[in-house]
């Protein structure tokens, strides 16, 4: 099964390479520079998916080599450069995804449950701190309804976020893909939809968790409006340029 998975992800010996000074450099035990991905290289992929909270499959997944690539390990040979259309698992722009090479790939059900729901729907995921997050254009701003419906069948939440890392963790997750920064609004650059809703004046978390972290953009929290429901009964990441910060370069 890991040979069956491995052969969807097309990597030649040189990115191979990369992985496994990427891997020496974070010094998690791992030993071997051939350009060969055999038992050493996956053990050490283990145990860097295991210190990075990342499903532990042994295999070189999107989440993994971003993850790796923090460690800035690559080596003189730069950083590993690879064709984000033709791997299989989630990449920096929403596609539509084979769930047959992502269950093989990622071992992960939460993210096959995601997958039968949203199939044939072009989707981002990625993980942090062991949760798995997942982002798509609907093409329209839906009911609150709707959205039951989906987070039943999900079994999942719109996102609440606690700390700013997870902030950067969901902005970088999502921050190339341009429809959703727009087609996901009725109002031009709104980001995506997150889980915040305004009972008598006062913000929360869908769940019902007092909302801890607060990084309001300039102007923000609006009071509701009734002209515009459902629009207005979502919170939204905003664009880092809207929110007074620079764009990253």
């Amino acid at each position: 099964m890991r040979q069956t998975a491995m052969a969807m992800i097309k990597l030649d010996e040189r990115q191979i390479t990369q992985i496994q000074n990427a891997l020496a450099y974070g010094r998690i035990g791992f030993v071997g520079i051939d350009g060969k991905f055999g038992p050493k290289t996956r053990k050490g992929i283990e145990k860097f998916q295991e210190n990075r909270s990342l499903p532990t499959t042994g295999l070189p997944t999107r989440a993994t080599l971003f993850a790796l690539n923090q460690t800035g390990g690559w080596g003189s040979s730069g950083r590993l450069e690879y064709d984000a259309s033709i791997y299989p698992t989630s990449g920096p722009l929403a596609r539509i995804l084979d769930p047959q090479a992502v269950a093989l790939l990622e071992e992960d059900p939460r993210l096959d449950q995601v997958l039968s729901v949203f199939l044939g729907q072009e989707i981002i995921y990625g993980y942090f701190e062991n949760r798995l997050y997942v982002a798509t254009s609907l093409g329209t701003t839906i009911g609150l309804s709707e959205l039951r419906v989906l987070e039943e069948k999900t079994n999942g939440v719109l996102v609440e976020i606690d700390s700013q890392e997870e902030e950067d963790f969901i902005r970088e997750l999502v921050r190339f893909d341009q429809k959703l920064w727009g087609a996901t609004s009725i109002r031009n650059n709104q980001g995506p939809a997150i889980g915040l809703r305004q009972l008598q004046g006062r913000w929360f978390w869908r769940s019902g968790r007092k909302l801890e972290f607060e990084n309001w953009a300039p102007g923000h929290p609006q009071k509701l409006r009734e002209s515009s429901p459902l629009d207005e009964s979502y919170g939204r990441l905003v664009p880092l340029e809207k929110a007074g910060e620079k764009k990253p370069e």
